[in-house]
């Protein structure tokens, strides 16, 4: 036979104690509902996490210049190197399926039976004969801003060797001659 909680217990000495702690614990907590529910709570925490962001600011700051040179000396990416390499991930993924889609539609229009033009008629051009591909402009393939170009040593002429003391410059792909490529 069990005694619902809310029961006092004779025998139970720590009954008391429990009652007490619910009832000191509901008081509280109706309290402080009131008290994060106010207007003048929400405004000195805006006024406290605000201070807080503007004398952190300076520090994150420092500490993200300070990540990017250790990055750089570890010739690892920074932040703003895999952005920049994102983007330029996404717009390559748009430009394959443009292409995807105007490949399929070159190969519907291939596949279906062109009729006859009539004679002394030039036909219309069909899908399949006009250009699709968009011309690919420099600047999408390096961005200025990432500093790749300024890594890549000048190519020297194919036909004029290096001189004696000078080794051959790597490739013109290349970052670094001493790093390793992916895959």
């Amino acid at each position: 036979m069990t005694q619902p909680p809310d029961e006092f217990k004779p025998i139970d000495p720590f009954g008391a104690w429990r009652g007490m702690r619910d009832a000191g614990l509901e008081s509280w907590s109706k309290s402080m509902i009131e008290l994060v529910n106010s207007d003048a709570f929400a405004q000195r925490q805006a006024a406290v996490l605000d201070a807080y962001l503007t004398s952190s600011a300076p520090l994150q700051q420092a500490l993200q210049q300070a990540m990017t040179r250790v990055l750089t000396q570890l010739n690892m990416p920074t932040r703003s190197d895999v952005i920049g390499l994102s983007e330029r991930l996404t717009n390559i993924e748009l430009r394959l399926d443009d292409l995807e889609v105007a490949l399929e539609r070159a190969e519907r229009s291939a596949s279906k039976p062109q009729p006859a033009a009539p004679v002394g008629h030039e036909a219309a051009p069909t899908a399949a004969t006009q250009t699709i591909a968009r011309p690919v402009d420099p600047e999408d393939l390096v961005p200025a801003e990432s500093g790749v170009a300024a890594d890549v040593p000048p190519s020297r002429p194919a036909d004029k060797p290096p001189a004696k003391d000078q080794k051959p410059s790597a490739p013109s792909g290349s970052r670094k001659s001493g790093s390793k490529k992916s895959r």
